[in-house]
């Protein structure tokens, strides 16, 4: 998207005023980035990985009341990764890491005694302690190792919509900010 103008009142980017899909003159030097206020507590729980060498890796980390959290690696398995992994939108999962191998998060240990079928939908659907209930510290932060971006994602979530030609996601940033990326359908990635 290139040349982008919004008067505030559209419900999706996708109603705002720009060039056409796929027709721009840009470099990623110039992608737009956003930072949001007045964020509600009622969003959904989703999760992202942070802390990893590449958006495929990295520390589990779930937003619950609004708030970001880590997850606890007591019973964390191939299993849960696969969830976390086809949650994001991959195919699966490569491997699982304990032992805050992406590093040590910050705030609340929302998610302990995690254990997947591996068939959930969302990780917040396995069977785990309950928020928030947890004997850990952030020495014991779970991480995954998804399918790289060369293995062709899936895009399959669940308290996330389908992406579509229009979908908008923030990456990058924390958890109201971030480089501002569009789903392109007809190449099946994100752009930003």
């Amino acid at each position: 998207m290139d040349q982008v103008g919004c008067t505030g009142r559209e419900f999706a980017l996708s109603q705002c005023r720009f060039d056409g899909w796929g027709v721009q003159d840009c470099a990623h030097t110039e992608d737009a980035g956003v930072v949001c206020s007045g964020v509600s507590s009622n969003l959904p729980d989703i999760i992202r990985l942070v802390g990893g060498a590449s958006s495929s890796e990295g520390r589990v980390e779930i937003r619950h009341n609004g708030q970001w959290g880590t997850v606890c690696d007591d019973r964390w398995d191939i299993n849960d990764a696969h969830v976390v992994c086809q949650q994001l939108g991959y195919s699966g999962a490569l491997s699982f890491k304990v032992g805050a191998f992406h590093g040590q998060g910050s705030g609340p240990i929302w998610m302990d005694e995690v254990h997947c079928r591996g068939t959930e939908s969302a990780l917040n659907r396995c069977s785990f302690a309950n928020w928030g209930v947890q004997d850990c510290t952030h020495r014991e932060d779970a991480g995954v190792v998804c399918n790289s971006p060369t293995h062709r994602p899936r895009w399959i979530t669940t308290h996330a919509p389908k992406p579509t030609k229009r979908s908008v996601r923030l990456v990058g940033g924390s958890s109201n900010e971030g480089r501002v990326e569009v789903y392109y359908r007809y190449g099946d990635l994100w752009v930003p």
